[in-house]
This record gives structure tokens, sequence and C-alpha cells, in this order.
């Protein structure tokens, strides 16, 4: 696109009126009458005439050329790729880096990650400003140098994010300014961990996108994919993305060798192996295959810590029989203690507190919701009386009136998407045995229900004050309701309730996925949980709750491993953290065809191109070249084309 520094030059254009004005005037002449003795000359005149005419207009024609284009010159003509300035744009540089696992796919001796911080090291320029940002990290306006640093350092993300997420952070790094053109280099294998399309609202359409795509579609993976327990036996499930490739695998405890096997895809690319631990101790493991593919998916750390029993407290003199069956010793603690004795130290001590639905004294209100603000668990079944049931309630900062419906109803509805419930039932079932309920109590203000009655009102319910109270709103006597004998209903509520403080540790935690974890230990003053393993100690985000230690897990521990949780110089347990493996699947998004998008093959291409848009090839010459050409030819007609 042609542009000019001067267009204000373009004024003298009216310039080009002057030499048609003179030839206007001096074709404006009288015509002269003919004589008949002269008129044998008048076919001779007429001839001469028109051929002066014709002289005339290309000497007008190349005077007006050559005026026209010295006053293009004047104005310093030049060639520029930028469409949205008149002059040569500002740039402002953009670079991400993706950093998720999947570009630690090994080719040719080295990772596709080394390859890319390579080429950024030896293309990118010391005193040139960027904005560079990675799928955890955002650096605004750095140099050149203090990037080269930041990437001898930099490391691969635990998180998988979206492209889109990607995309939107780069727009928030956008330049707004007129004369600024954003430009972004945009590395990344496009690994579609989450299914994602490409669409025009992705990109900001004034800005240039170019994408530098490497990535090996062709690789050869064998992958540890997950672990579980059945019974005695560990179950241990292989994918591979291609056939006939072949591993041999090791079961370590403690870094011994306990059991091996080979695994050969040659039927099947997903193989699934089964070995036999004893469970009396401690189990610290890890399960190991030999494979070139990505490194970090040979290894699964697990571990099978000693179960806890959870505790329960009964408040009242005589425990339920049904919560006996339920709650037996193999399985739970369960205990009971009369009203009047009930301490601080006492409830701290429990991981779930049962309470009769009749009202406690007042003096024991505030014990009982700071035990519910340090996140205990209370489960409230309904009494007789709803004057009762309300008070209890209220004790609670449960604000609900509560009324008695004497209508006989059945339970006939569970809540199979409720958490509690999670791997519990296999399949949904509608047309169960219903257990009948002559009575029972109706709220103004209901919680998340578990189980609902054919009236659509809550059988039990859940509502949340940082610790849980679950309502069972209906008398569980056998003259009200023949709920009790329905054990493949109670058993899994009930049980449920009881396991949601202690439920059983899994084998492992996912990195990069939200881990609340409770670790169940007296908190002392100015003391913190650490976890511990050779190469890091780290302490994470905690509240100390009297009985037991809830900590979060964040981006600052990213190796895969076994910990011990460290607490006061004592190891409270040993805990195993393990990649994603949905950054394996080499999936790969396919670049749209969008007129800002580009697909390079280099930082150096890149560079490249951020010279052309500030590139203009100056023209004035060549307009100046034209106008004398022109002149030329009309001095070369005035002498060589005689009248």
């Amino acid at each position: 696109m042609i542009k000019f520094v001067y267009p204000q030059v373009f004024w003298a254009l009216f310039l080009l009126l002057i030499p048609i004005i003179i030839h206007l005037i001096k074709w404006r002449r009288y015509n002269k009458a003919l004589f008949t003795n002269v008129a044998f000359l008048q076919e001779i005149e007429l001839s001469a005439r028109k051929s002066r005419r014709l002289q005339e207009l290309l000497i007008l024609s190349l005077r007006l050329l050559a005026l026209f284009f010295l006053i293009l010159a004047f104005a310093n003509p030049y060639l520029s790729k930028n469409t949205y300035h008149d002059n040569p744009p500002k740039l402002n540089r953009i670079i991400y880096l993706d950093n998720s696992l999947s570009l630690l796919a090994m080719t040719s001796q080295t990772t596709l990650w080394q390859k890319y911080i390579q080429d950024l090291k030896q293309n990118i320029h010391d005193n040139q400003l960027y904005s560079f940002l990675t799928n955890n990290q955002v650096y605004k306006n750095i140099d050149g140098k203090h990037l080269k640093n930041l990437l001898s350092r930099l490391e691969n993300s635990i998180y998988p994010t979206t492209h889109s997420e990607i995309l939107q952070k780069i727009k928030l790094l956008l330049s707004q300014e007129s004369d600024v053109l954003n430009v972004i280099l945009y590395n990344s294998d496009l690994q579609n961990v989450y299914q994602e399309k490409f669409s025009t609202l992705m990109f900001d359409t004034l800005a240039q996108y170019y994408f530098s795509i490497k990535n090996e579609p062709d690789l050869s993976n064998i992958s540890i994919d997950t672990l579980w327990k059945d019974g005695n036996n560990f179950q241990v499930q292989f994918s591979a993305n291609k056939s006939f490739l072949k591993t041999p695998v090791k079961v370590k405890i403690d870094n011994k060798t306990v059991w091996s096997s080979f695994l050969d895809f040659k039927d099947s690319l997903v193989q699934k192996l089964s070995f036999n631990l004893s469970l009396n101790n401690n189990l610290n493991g890890s399960i190991e295959i030999v494979d070139n593919g990505f490194l970090w998916d040979n290894h699964l750390f697990f571990v099978f810590p000693k179960p806890v029993k959870p505790k329960i407290l009964w408040i009242g003199d005589t425990i339920p029989s049904f919560l006996r069956k339920i709650y037996t010793s193999d399985d739970f603690v369960l205990k009971n203690i009369s009203p009047n004795k009930i301490t601080q130290q006492t409830l701290f001590d429990y991981d779930l507190i049962i309470l009769d639905g009749r009202p406690l004294p007042d003096i024991y209100t505030p014990l009982l919701q700071e035990y519910l603000t340090n996140y205990g668990n209370i489960l409230v079944l309904a009494p007789e009386k709803a004057s009762d049931f309300k008070s209890t309630l209220k004790n609670l900062n449960v604000q609900t009136a509560v009324k008695l419906d004497t209508n006989q109803v059945y339970l006939n509805k569970i809540n199979y998407k409720a958490p509690l419930f999670k791997d519990v039932f296999t399949k949904e079932v509608h047309n169960f045995a219903y257990p009948y309920i002559k009575k029972h109590f109706i709220f103004s203000q209901t919680g998340f229900w578990l189980y609902r009655l054919s009236d659509v009102s809550p059988f039990a319910q859940v509502f949340k004050h940082r610790g849980k109270i679950f309502v069972i709103n209906t008398p569980l006597s056998i003259n009200n309701t023949n709920f009790t004998e329905a054990a493949s209903l109670i058993v899994p509520l009930f049980y449920q309730i009881g396991l949601s403080q202690r439920k059983t540790a899994p084998l492992y935690y996912i990195l990069g996925q939200k881990n609340s974890i409770n670790l169940f230990h007296k908190t002392k003053p100015d003391e913190v949980l650490h976890l511990v393993n050779s190469n890091l100690d780290y302490i994470p985000y905690q509240i100390d709750l009297y009985n037991k230690i809830r900590f979060n897990i964040n981006e600052k521990l990213d190796k895969a491993g076994i910990y011990r949780a460290v607490y006061d110089a004592d190891t409270l347990s040993s805990l195993a953290f393990n990649y994603n493996r949905r950054e394996n699947l080499l999936k790969f998004l396919k670049l749209p065809d969008f007129k800002n998008i580009k697909r390079i093959n280099s930082v150096k291409a890149w560079n490249l191109t951020q010279k052309r848009w500030q590139e203009k090839t100056s023209l004035w010459k060549y307009f100046l070249g034209l106008a004398s050409i022109f002149l030329l030819i009309e001095m070369l007609l005035l002498h060589y084309w005689k009248r």
C-alpha cells in the first residue's frame, strides 16, 4: 500500500490547471473567411491544423504527467505493509510459551520444551521489550536479557489450561493505542486436552498472531494411567497409543522391587495387571515402566496408609440399635455421653456428633457452634415434637420454621448426584420398595436434599456451616416408619455420614487439582505442618482445627512423589502425588484459517515479520524519474515533430 510522508503537498495539484488553461486560451482563435482564390488551400490548412492539435494534446498530457509525478515526489511516497496507520507502527511484542507437561515429549534426544527454550534464547533481542506469559505466569514489558534469564529458570506447569484462557490473557496484554500494532508469538504444541475449537471471538481482529507449532503426533508412548484397590488386590491400568509396544513393569515398596511383570500391547491398547501386597503396615510404593515417549508418566506413586476408624459420639443415654448395627466396631468407634458431661475436649475428639433432636441446655450451644465452626459434622434426628426440633436447629444456626405433617408419605427419591453418595450406588434405581412415613416435619427453609419424600419435601438434607449439619426430618421409631428396616437405604446414608470426615484416603492425589486433605492430630500453637521428601520441604496452606489439620495443595507443590506429613517433628502420614495423565493424549487442535493468523517455524521467522511491518520503501526517486522521463519525451517531441 502506497502512503505519503507529506500528503499536504497534494494541494499543489491545483497547479495542473495552469497548463490546461494556457492550452485552452491558445486554442480559442477566430476562423478566417476563405475566398475563392485561396479555396484550393483549404484542404491543406485543415490537415495541418489537425496535426498541430494532436501535437499540442500530446505535449499537454506529457507536461501534466511530468508535473503530477513531480508533485507526488515532493509528497515523499513509500510502500508499507501496515494497513492500520499512516506511519510504520510501534510494535507491542507478546510471547506465549506453553509450559504444560505435553511439551516434555521426547524427540531426537531432547524434548519439545527444550527446543522452544533454545529457540527463544537464540533469537530474542537483549534490548527489546516483550510481554511474556506461560500457563501460570505473566510478565509485562521485560527486556530480552531478563527474559533469557527467566527462561533458564522456567519449569513446566502441572496445571492443564485451555487455549481460550491463554488467548483471553493475551487480550489483556494488548495495547489499545492507535499507533501500536500487537504482534503475538504463540509457542505451543496445541495439545487439545479439553476438546476445544478455535473461534473468531478468541482473537483480536487488529492483532497479528504467529503460531510456532512443535508437536510429535507420531510419538510412541506407554502410560501408567490409574491404580485402585480391589479387595486385597491392587489393579493397575496401562495404555499405549500404538500397537505392539512392550515394556517391563515393576512394583517397588520403599525402593525395593517386590513384584514384576511384562506388558505387550499386541491385542489391545489398554492393559490391566493385578498384584497382591500385604496390607498389615503402611505401604509407600511406586509402579515403574520403561518408555521413551513421555518420561513423567512412567512412574505412579501410591500410599496405602493404616486405616483410622472414624469416631462418632451419641449424646444421650442409650444408643439406638440401628446405629449400633451400622457403626460396628470393625469400622467405627461409637460412644455415647450424657448431656451433662459435655466438654469442649470431648466434642472435638469426635468426627461426628449425633443428636436425638431434643434441645440441649443453652450452656452447650456455644460449644456446638464452635464445633461446627471448626468444621465438625453434626447429625440431627427428628424428635417427636416440632417445638423441640425447631429449638435444636435454631441453636445450630439453622433458621427455619418447622411444621408437623401427619399425612402418610413414602420415601421415593435418592439424590444420586450428591457428593455424599459418590461411588456408592452402582446404578440409579427408581422402583425400589418405598419406605412409608406416617408423620414428618416440613421446613420453611430447606438445605441440600439427599433423600426426598413423595410430597417433594426432604427426608434427609444437609446444611453447610463450615461443618455440615445433616438433618433427618422424620422420627425413626418403628411406630412411625419402616425406614430403619430398609438396609439398602439406611446403611448408605448413615454409613457415608459417618465417613464424611474420615473418608478412606485415596491411594494418591493428582497434582494440579484441588486437594483438601485432613490429618487428625491435636494442634499446638506456633506449629505448622510440613510436606517433606528428599528434595523439598513445603509448607501448605493449612487450618488448625483442634484435633485435626486441614490443608490445601497449590502450585508450589509441583513434583510427583511420596511426601511425609511432618508436624512437630512427628510424621503423621505419607501422601503420594502424581501428574495428571490428561497431558499425554496426543490429540491436537487444528490451526484456524483466519486472515490475522499465520504459522511460522521459529522465533527468527517471527523477527523477520516484525521487520516487514516496520519497513517502508521510499518511492520519491521513482516518481522524480517518471517526471523527468515525461519532460524528456516532451522535449524530443517538440524537436523532432515538425509542424
